[in-house]
């Protein structure tokens, strides 16, 4: 009995003492904080699963998650065909697949995500995807909570930047959309952290910190080849931090090289090339870097962080906070502060590299989403040690414009995010017209000769050019473009190269140059007279400025139309229509003055 009743209270003790830290573990900040970012993400997962419909390419992951769950294979051919989608998209859906060696159908984008969400979908169709993003984008705010703690050693500053970055585009949006970035975001942050504050977990005797963030950087490749790029640095620090130890240099390298070799024969052995999963599109992201122009390189630059229909400071202005900050990471972290940041650097130089700047189906800067969160390092910094009225009323400020968005973003789907801007919102809504001083960074588009397109001119080599030509006599219409699919909202202008021959007497009109929306509501229109061309009849160099009203370019796609009255002889060379730069640079020079003045002055007492 005696025995017995030792026992009993030796148990008792043990749970006692167990129950005591379990509760002790419960009251950290950090599991305050998660648990508190399980319920911000998982708040608006009812509306959104119910008025949201996926969009771009989430339909099609959701599809390839489908085919796992329900045929165990990877082959999708039989899903679009029995339009397995219907479930979770209304409409009809085109497929973003690619033959592979044994004719079957596989995704044309990379197979980690579908992987990853399959259970999810197995348990709760795309309401359990998701549910379980949303718990991804709990984690990745925790993440943020700690990051900025370290940086600081603020829990005050620390818990107003997770609030920061858990409340605001595009975190705030991410968080129900089934794209690779969330995933990408936490395991890129996490070993971002790991490596910068906790490398000293790097030991003979434990490394288990040293074997996950090989498995999160082996990992990153699967998610998407844009974070190849990101994935080669995160393996590269993870073995500068492990030198001097074989083991670790080996554990540090092996795993992330091998997942690579694996994503590329994988990729081979699916659809024939070690690139297959890149694009539905073949070769679309050889053409990305094609033509790289300075001007386009610099729409990049600006357009994803600036552009009011997709740029990060629109969409979330809080985060000029963050580059307040950025002389005080460079201060007080150095060469560990510029490693921090590399991975959003690397998604921002490589969205540019390819492409420039465009409008895709996506809310805001998708590209960057997935070093995003690193931001909150330089961001905790700045309000731990930026100080002055001035200041906290531009954080207010920024703060509330910033939930604001996010609030029009969830409350109107499709309208807001996919096709249109938080700016087109504000327009409607007041009497302002805040387009008109925002820059827009959208591109333009070509209109070239096509000896089979309809028209009453001819395709004929004039001089050193191809050319529409067309007869005295033969009225008509000359050149219709197709939708010029880049043309957004902004200033452009339609440039082109025409010169007329037997002119009559007389100022006679002979071209009609218009560019108009598919409703007929006109952006230019501009005769050419008898006296706009040179006497000569040699070329004369048009550039007809015009504005475009219409963010969303799938709904109101934009054509060029040129028609000719067939009084004269005329040759009208390929057209096309470029970003009017006057206009254009002019006011995103502004904008970058205006914030780059906020960071020197914030920054000057510092």
């Amino acid at each position: 009995m005696h025995a017995s009743r030792v026992e009993i209270v030796y148990h008792a003790s043990r749970f006692t003492f167990h129950f005591s830290r379990f509760t002790s573990i419960l009251r950290r900040p950090t599991w305050i904080v998660l648990v508190l970012s399980l319920v911000i993400t998982l708040l608006p997962l009812a509306w959104v699963s119910t008025v949201w419909a996926p969009q771009g390419d989430e339909p099609h992951y959701l599809l390839a998650a489908h085919s796992l769950v329900v045929d165990g294979d990877l082959d999708l051919a039989n899903n679009y065909a029995q339009r397995d989608y219907a479930r979770f998209y209304p409409d009809a859906l085109d497929r973003h697949v690619r033959i592979g060696r044994d004719g079957r159908a596989y995704l044309s984008h990379d197979l980690g995500l579908p992987i990853l969400i399959s259970p999810a979908y197995a348990l709760g169709g795309r309401a359990g995807v998701l549910v379980f993003l949303a718990i991804v984008a709990a984690l990745v705010a925790v993440n943020v909570y700690l990051l900025a703690y370290e940086v600081t050693s603020n829990s005050k500053v620390a818990v107003i930047t997770w609030l920061v970055f858990s409340l605001t585009p595009l975190l705030s949006v991410y968080a129900y959309l089934v794209y690779p970035e969330m995933i990408g975001a936490l395991l890129v942050i996490w070993a971002v952290r790991v490596l910068a504050f906790n490398a000293s977990r790097f030991t003979p005797d434990a490394p288990r910190a040293l074997l996950l963030v090989s498995l999160a950087v082996g990992l990153l490749p699967w998610l998407s080849v844009r974070f190849i790029p990101i994935a080669a640095f995160l393996g590269l620090w993870s073995a500068r931090q492990a030198q001097g130890d074989r083991r670790r240099l080996a554990l540090a390298l092996g795993l992330p090289s091998f997942s690579l070799i694996s994503y590329f024969v994988v990729n081979a052995w699916l659809t024939g090339s070690g690139s297959g999963a890149i694009d539905f599109n073949s070769g679309s992201i050889a053409h990305g870097f094609q033509d790289v122009a300075f001007e386009r390189l610099l729409r990049g630059l600006a357009g994803w962080w600036l552009d009011q229909q997709r740029g990060l400071l629109i969409d979330s202005p809080v985060y000029v906070v963050a580059l307040i900050g950025l002389p005080l990471l460079w201060r007080r972290l150095r060469g560990v502060g510029l490693a921090l940041l590399m991975p959003l650097l690397i998604a921002y130089g490589l969205a540019v590299a390819w492409g420039g700047f465009w409008i895709g189906w996506e809310i805001g800067a998708r590209y960057l989403v997935v070093g995003l969160p690193l931001l909150a390092a330089p961001l905790a910094l700045a309000l731990a040690h930026v100080r002055g009225p001035l200041f906290r009323a531009m954080v207010l400020l920024t703060l509330v414009i910033s939930l604001l968005n996010t609030t029009l973003i969830l409350g109107l789907p499709g309208i807001a995010g996919y096709r249109e801007s938080i700016v087109w919102i504000y327009d409607r809504g007041t009497p302002l017209e805040l387009w008109r001083g925002l820059p827009a960074m959208g591109g333009g588009g070509r209109v070239d000769p096509d000896p089979n397109a309809p028209s009453t001119a001819r395709v004929v080599a004039d001089v050193d050019r191809l050319a529409w030509h067309t007869p005295i006599g033969s009225g008509g219409v000359v050149i219709q473009s197709s939708s010029l699919r880049d043309l957004t909202i902004g200033s452009y202008a339609l440039r082109f190269d025409a010169r007329a021959a037997q002119v009559p007497a007389g100022d006679s009109p002979l071209l009609s140059i218009d560019v108009f929306s598919g409703e007929g509501v006109f952006l230019l229109h501009r005769i050419l007279n008898g006296s706009d061309f040179p006497a000569d009849g040699a070329y004369r160099s048009f550039a007809l400025p015009f504005e475009s009203p219409f963010y969303n370019k799938w709904s109101y796609p934009v054509y060029a139309q040129v028609t000719s009255s067939g009084l004269a002889e005329t040759w009208v060379s390929g057209m096309t229509v470029a970003i009017d730069g006057g206009r254009t640079w002019a006011v995103t020079g502004i904008w970058i003055g205006l914030i780059a003045l906020a960071v020197f002055a914030f920054n000057r007492r510092r």
